[in-house]
């Protein structure tokens, strides 16, 4: 199905490192998104982490780039362990293609 973002396969348990410095504004279960959760990364800037196994930080944690948050799951709407990543800016998404590395 359509969603707003990008998968990456990997094995169940990885590590899912932080893209940028912030702070946890949710660690949820969701339906389709499984265990998430959402960093603020300041000017209207957030990333999103879905479908996680076990979540490393809570609500309110500062983060730095690069930190472990979470591991790789295979929660909610999913069909296989994977990371669903997101950006949005000001709620709308933007293609993280755009914004990681080649």
């Amino acid at each position: 199905a359509f969603h707003a973002g990008l998968d990456f396969s990997a094995a169940q348990g990885e590590e899912i490192k932080s893209t940028g410095a912030g702070m946890v504004t949710m660690v949820a279960k969701d339906k389709s998104y499984g265990n998430f959760l959402k960093i603020k990364h300041g000017d209207g800037l957030e990333t999103r982490y879905a479908h996680c196994s076990k979540i490393l930080v809570k609500k309110g944690d500062i983060i730095e780039k690069n930190q472990v948050v979470a591991l790789v799951g295979n929660t909610g709407r999913s069909t296989g362990p994977h990371l669903h990543y997101e950006i949005r800016l000001h709620g709308r998404a933007l293609d993280p293609r755009q914004y990681l590395k080649k």
